[in-house]
């Protein structure tokens, strides 16, 4: 709905196009990923998805052209996501621990978010979310 009152509303195409990469319908998912203004949604959302796909140098692409985004330090929660959901436990733990520090609005849901269950069995996951739910440095 959102997205037919205001087809260009910021993180509404991302929005419907995680609700489409968690149903498997990585097409439709890359289509709103692009229709996404924001570049760093696309990216990471590109990122995610070409490697379910199989594609890893397209979604080798995406990431390199996402942590080169001029805020990239903006970006470090869905730069943990996109790692996560790659299978790249060092870097996505790395990149929660910038979001925590910075603050990061999307990690307040970590516990729950599918895009770190990658990450679910790894005990500095588990102490992460213990000082997130805390509020501890």
């Amino acid at each position: 709905k959102l997205l037919v009152l205001s087809p260009d509303a910021q993180a509404g195409h991302a929005a419907l196009a995680e609700a489409l990469l968690l149903a498997g319908d990585y097409q439709e998912a890359l289509a709103e990923f692009d229709a996404e203004p924001l570049d760093g949604f696309t990216l990471y959302g590109r990122a995610m998805t070409f490697h379910e796909l199989g594609d890893q140098e397209r979604s080798e692409a995406a990431m390199k052209a996402l942590l080169d985004l001029d805020d990239v330090h903006g970006w470090a929660a869905q730069i943990a996501m996109a790692h996560a959901v790659r299978e790249e436990r060092d870097d996505a733990m790395a990149w929660l621990e910038k979001a925590f520090e910075l603050n990061d609005q999307g990690i307040i849901a970590a516990q729950t978010n599918p895009f770190f269950d990658n990450l679910r069995g790894d005990p500095r996951f588990k102490q992460f979310l213990e000082r997130l739910a805390s509020g501890a440095d």
